[in-house]
């Protein structure tokens, strides 16, 4: 099976991080839900901050290189 859809567990440093930046864009939605009003934009927005916390998660998952931290 290839790599692409192996499951790494987080370290404890690493799942502390993960919580972290999922707090960090909670609280970023939470100021930006506020001030935007509905419609296309705003749901653009949402699933934007959404794909950008993933890839700091695999950023935090991965080694510069795109090797597994283990």
């Amino acid at each position: 099976m290839s790599d692409n859809f192996s499951h790494i567990d987080p370290s404890a440093a690493q799942a502390a991080a993960i919580d972290e930046v999922r707090k960090a864009f909670s609280v970023l939605w939470e100021r930006v839900d506020f001030l935007m009003p509905e419609g296309a934009d705003k749901t653009f927005v949402r699933r934007t901050l959404r794909t950008a916390s993933m890839w700091v998660n695999a950023a935090i998952m991965h080694h510069e290189d795109g090797s597994e931290r283990k």
